[in-house]
């Protein structure tokens, strides 16, 4: 189960009150609200840090009310609108920063976890809450420690975002794949933080520079920019996706026969030109004389291109047999099977 599952299980449950500790930036808020959007409820999202106790508790205005007779001033509160709608249809609300909140919002925040009701105005059954905050020393971030009742209370889980699980519930759809291809080799700069710094590698300064550059940007595009705007967003790791960008540009037929599994992620990210010219010295190469790692190589790199260009490919091949297929190009018929009917017809006519 990974914790987006673990995390709506405990939320749904309202067993508590799940609490998400984890390094800022790796996603806290997005992935309780993908559950949010899933479940179809709303989502209140409270970044209490930016918050006065006013601002979740209410504003206290003067109200007059009559008791035997006589009229006396009381103190009522007008109520933040969200909260209210919030009982209108089912809800998530979502506490983010409550370690690093002034003692009178985490208060008044806590005040409404755990008892579901800001005074007299209560939430439905159809809300539910759950609230995160950052580990403190570790992260470099200044933070309140809980005391042994109040996580009594609460249901804290230690989060740590993996790259298969940013990659699955969010990069995917959302980032570039060159900022992808080059975490899923690089994984140590997923998250590459010094606290020292004032800007650093995360999931979240990653998504940005990808905003920033454009989902469908090419190497080429993202380069013009990294010098004067990488650093910004991803700190000194900036140096080294930039190398690999360069990288990607001198990538050759002989890496791919060699060393495929090394550079599949530059050939899954390739221009359509690029991969004409890798095919274009593939068709030069002696397909017989090469080592059975290099034809599997081959079957691998060809699985990440177009079709036509593959059907080209094996017109290609077609064409160097004199006999009948054997060898090396017997066994990359055999593997593409959905083109054995093609290339027989082709074989045929000639």
């Amino acid at each position: 189960m990974d914790f987006k599952e673990k995390f709506r299980r405990i939320i749904k449950s309202r067993s508590g009150v799940l609490y998400i500790e984890g390094k800022p930036g790796t996603g806290k808020t997005s992935i309780v609200e993908a559950i949010a959007n899933e479940e179809d409820w709303q989502f209140i999202d409270v970044r209490l840090a930016q918050k006065d106790s006013g601002e979740v508790l209410g504003i206290p205005k003067e109200k007059k009310i009559t008791i035997n007779g006589v009229e006396i001033s009381v103190t009522t509160y007008a109520l933040q609108e969200e909260f209210v709608l919030a009982n209108t249809k089912p809800t998530l609300i979502f506490f983010d920063e409550l370690n690093r909140a002034p003692l009178m919002v985490r208060n008044a925040a806590l005040s409404i976890l755990l008892e579901h009701r800001i005074g007299t105005f209560r939430f439905n059954q159809n809300v539910y809450f759950a609230t995160a905050g950052n580990i403190g020393d570790e992260d470099g971030c200044e933070v309140e420690d809980f005391d042994a009742a109040l996580r009594d209370r609460l249901v804290p889980v230690r989060y740590e975002l993996t790259f298969d699980e940013w990659n699955r519930n969010f990069a995917d759809q959302n980032v570039n794949p060159n900022i992808i291809s080059f975490l899923k080799s690089n994984p140590s700069y997923f998250y590459k933080v010094n606290p020292e710094d004032f800007r650093g590698a995360t999931p979240r300064s990653w998504t940005f520079f990808s905003n920033f550059v454009g989902k469908d940007a090419k190497p080429n595009e993202i380069l013009n920019d990294i010098d004067e705007y990488g650093s910004f967003y991803v700190g000194t790791a900036v140096t080294r996706f930039k190398k690999y960008l360069e990288d990607l540009k001198v990538v050759t037929i002989n890496d791919i026969l060699n060393r495929f599994d090394e550079v599949e992620e530059y050939v899954k990210t390739a221009k359509r030109d690029k991969i004409s010219e890798w095919l274009t010295e593939l068709k030069e190469k002696d397909i017989q004389k090469l080592k059975k790692v290099q034809v599997e190589n081959i079957l691998k790199f060809i699985n990440h291109i177009d079709d036509d260009e593959v059907v080209s490919f094996f017109k290609m091949l077609a064409s160097k047999v004199t006999n009948e297929l054997e060898g090396n190009i017997l066994y990359l018929f055999k593997a593409k099977k959905e083109f054995l009917s093609s290339i027989k017809n082709m074989l045929t006519t000639n």
